[in-house]
């Protein structure tokens, strides 16, 4: 059964979480070091790692992430399909796609074919009481 979220559970940013948010969700922010990305959302970097640490901004994050990765999904499989058939070297990308479509699957043989026997020593004692 679907749950109702209460008006008291809904996460509401802050102005500064809000411009956090949208440079964490811009690609040309990805490579970026995070005094460019405070600079960027024109936040100090306490604001952004005491933003970072919330719970809830974090999901709201990571829910804004994949829905943006959903929405590109399309343009994703695209470019993998013009890399997989560009090049005669790109077997990764085509690999991708045919286990995408189930031609394709990795098959793992976890079966063990030998024995193995582990023999210790045990340590023998002279007359003088040391181990030999």
């Amino acid at each position: 059964m679907r749950e109702i979220a209460k008006k008291s559970d809904i996460y509401t940013p802050t102005e500064a979480e809000k411009r956090i948010l949208m440079v964490c969700i811009d690609p040309d922010s990805f490579t970026l070091n995070i005094t460019q990305r405070c600079e960027k959302a024109d936040v100090s970097r306490e604001t952004w790692y005491k933003t970072m640490k919330k719970q809830d901004f974090i999901k709201m994050l990571n829910q804004m992430l994949m829905d943006n990765l959903r929405g590109k999904i399309g343009d994703v499989i695209n470019a993998t399909y013009k890399y997989a058939t560009s090049d005669s070297k790109n077997s990764a990308d085509r690999k991708i796609l045919m286990t995408m479509a189930g031609l394709y699957s990795d098959k793992l043989d976890a079966n063990v074919h030998e024995d193995i026997t582990i023999k210790v020593k045990k340590p023998e004692i002279n007359g003088f009481g040391e181990i030999e």
